[in-house]
């Protein structure tokens, strides 16, 4: 079949078609990329931090951590807890929580957690001063509550505060909302596994006294019992070498057996 001029010139205007469409294609595809480029670099600068705001940043950051290591060491004569549990002494100079009463209740890590993320929400104001060293100079910072969602691990309390902050410098303003830290937890935590280890050594008889002289040598601790009552034992463990705040930290809960050693 022999193609007649027409037929090569509709071959050929169909190519140029079919040319134009994949270069138009291409050329979409490109600005499109760089489109979202922009957009996402435009969305980080919105989000970017404004250098007036970054000292008040700074400051609420510390002081998370340090009402955080305030949780530790004030939670820890009450075995962990802010609130005591419904399991706990009665009438003693200082209420502690059972750890053991015919099972183990030594609380868990989320329990833990928990507790010191109700204490930094609840403290974090006595360490802000209402903000005035930033006030004096200036600044006008407007705070909503402080709401921490804590994960407790072996190395570190970690705590995501939601704590809404509007802060205005003359014509400049800004919020920020969202705050994560880490405070330092090795020491409590191998405290708390020695707390745990003696519950779980002991039994419904009573009280394994010679595992807490173990506990105290392997672990250079002091572990003592410091009054006893009605079947139970109120255990104190001390580490010379944990302080906050200058203060010697001290994990201290109960156990509560059928009858005596």
């Amino acid at each position: 079949m022999r193609h007649t001029s027409s037929d090569r010139k509709a071959q050929i205007t169909f190519s140029v078609i079919v040319g134009m469409i994949l270069i138009l294609a291409m050329a979409s595809v490109l600005i499109l990329r760089d489109y979202l480029a922009g957009s996402k670099a435009a969305i980080g600068a919105e989000q970017a931090l404004p250098g007036f705001a970054a000292p008040i940043q700074d400051y609420v950051e510390e002081c998370l951590v340090t009402t955080a290591n305030d949780a530790i060491l004030y939670n820890g004569r009450a075995g962990g807890y802010l609130a005591l549990p419904p399991m706990s002494t009665r009438s003693l100079y200082e209420d502690v929580p059972y750890y053991y009463d015919a099972g183990d209740l030594s609380p868990s890590d989320e329990i833990l957690a928990a507790e010191m993320g109700r204490y930094v929400d609840g403290m974090l104001d006595l360490c802000l001063h209402d903000f005035d060293v930033f006030t004096k100079q200036g600044y006008d910072i407007s705070a909503g509550k402080p709401s921490s969602e804590a994960v407790l691990g072996p190395s570190a309390l970690s705590l995501h505060v939601t704590f809404p902050l509007r802060i205005a410098l003359g014509s400049q303003i800004t919020e920020i909302s969202s705050f994560t830290v880490d405070a330092p937890v090795e020491q409590f935590y191998d405290d708390l596994l020695v707390a745990r280890k003696l519950v779980a050594s002991s039994s419904a008889k009573g009280l394994c006294v010679t595992c807490i002289s173990d506990a105290a040598l392997r672990n250079n601790l002091t572990v003592q019992t410091l009054s006893y009552f009605n079947h139970t034992y109120v255990i104190d463990i001390a580490d010379d070498d944990y302080v906050i705040a200058d203060k010697d930290y001290h994990l201290r809960f109960a156990v509560r057996y059928n009858e005596t050693v």
